[in-house]
């Protein structure tokens, strides 16, 4: 193990932040029940909220404009976390647009 690895374990075992940075990726522990070791990884959430709410978008639920609307949140936050600032105001108004489109299909429901 080369020096640059060896520091690089060592930082990741002293967090006690219950942040862990992997290079650009960032995990977050967090409990669960009585799961502790849980971890979360904002990305992998993000994936599944994109597929999920285009399946349901597409099948013309509206809850797919909410799910959407959350991944929007959970993608300004990567955004924040890793200093990707043009994130933040793009998800924002996708926030908005979809706030208009939940309320258009709402709207003409019979």
């Amino acid at each position: 193990m080369c020096l640059h690895q060896r520091s690089t374990l060592l930082s990741l075992r002293s967090s006690t932040s219950g942040i862990t940075d992997r290079g650009f990726l960032r995990c977050y522990k967090v409990r669960v029940g009585g799961f502790s070791n849980v971890v979360l990884r904002l990305d992998y959430l993000s994936c599944v909220l994109t597929i999920v709410s285009t399946i349901l978008i597409g099948r013309r639920c509206w809850e797919g404009w909410a799910l959407a609307a959350m991944n929007s949140i959970v993608v300004c936050i990567i955004g924040l976390k890793t200093a990707q600032w043009g994130f933040i105001p793009a998800n924002l108004f996708c926030l908005v647009l979809y706030g208009f489109n939940v309320r258009t299909w709402r709207k003409a429901e019979p």
